[in-house]
């Protein structure tokens, strides 16, 4: 009896696995309309005002399903049949219903803004239950808001920040003592020769580029995704950022050097220019340490 090919075996595990992987889709979808109609109910009745839509954190999670995580729909048939996850096979998207408040502007617990804030509103609870001094401007930024838009305009969204938003100081210094004790061996070399230690150290992927650190508070994609530091909110990636520009001034290298580095590295990694907020970051750390 002659052996089937492997290649042969390989194509129809495949597609096996696929079939497989769009009748759950399909049995996923059929249970979650299901559930959406049963939730419409209570919606009218005023008892629910919408849900939240969240991918699963995955890193390869898909361009339909990074524009849905964190938004917010209500039960409507557009978004019965738009914006229900999952929204392919092996969608790990899930729905979070919200309950409906009573004239709730700003829930910082959740960081929800409801019907009636404003931007002086919002910033005043967050400064008072986080004991920080902000304005509407870092708050929008550090939550990924399109510029230009207020609270008024952003009823049913959230943003990043809220009761349980880390205070990294502690973290932050560790870091910082860190990164000066393995930049120390070269701190007495020619400007090329700590270059080429810096990056080493700060680069796409390096020791200290922190998103990259797994199972650490800042490995990405961020369980938080803002901070606070030195009694401001900041956003998730800046404390790479922050240590890439106090190792530069640690080591003396010229800030403009340091920013310029960031700018090249973004560029031959296909981002283009650095944004100007990570920039922004980097000149908060050489600052810092001056």
């Amino acid at each position: 009896m002659s052996q089937i090919p492997d290649n042969v075996i390989a194509r129809a595990t495949k597609k096996l696995s696929q079939a497989a992987a769009w009748q759950k889709y399909q049995r996923y979808l059929t249970k979650n309309k299901k559930f959406f109609d049963e939730q419409s109910k209570l919606a009218e009745q005023g008892k629910l005002s919408g849900y939240f839509v969240h991918d699963a954190g995955q890193k390869e999670s898909c361009d339909i399903c990074r524009a849905h995580d964190g938004q917010f729909f209500k039960f409507n048939p557009d978004s019965r049949e738009n914006h229900l996850p999952p929204f392919h096979p092996n969608c790990e998207c899930y729905m979070e219903v919200e309950k409906s408040r009573d004239a709730v502007p700003y829930d910082i617990k959740t960081g929800l803004i409801g019907e009636g804030a404003t931007n002086t509103l919002v910033v005043a609870i967050i400064n008072k239950e986080l004991g920080i001094h902000t304005d509407w401007k870092t708050v929008a930024m550090v939550s990924e808001f399109p510029e230009g838009e207020n609270a008024e305009d952003l009823s049913g969204r959230r943003t990043y920040v809220k009761a349980s938003t880390l205070n990294v100081d502690r973290e932050m210094r560790i870091e910082m003592g860190l990164i000066k004790a393995h930049l120390d061996p070269c701190i007495d070399k020619l400007l090329p020769v700590r270059m080429i230690w810096y990056i080493g150290k700060v680069g796409r992927g390096e020791e200290f580029d922190l998103k990259a650190r797994a199972g650490s508070i800042w490995a990405s994609p961020p369980k938080e995704r803002a901070y606070i530091f030195k009694s401001q909110l900041i956003r998730y990636d800046a404390p790479g950022n922050i240590l890439a520009g106090y190792g530069a001034a640690h080591i003396d290298i010229p800030l403009w050097v340091a920013r310029g580095g960031a700018h090249a590295v973004s560029v031959i990694s296909g981002l283009g220019i650095d944004d100007p907020v990570d920039q922004g970051y980097i000149e908060d750390g050489y600052n810092l340490y001056r």
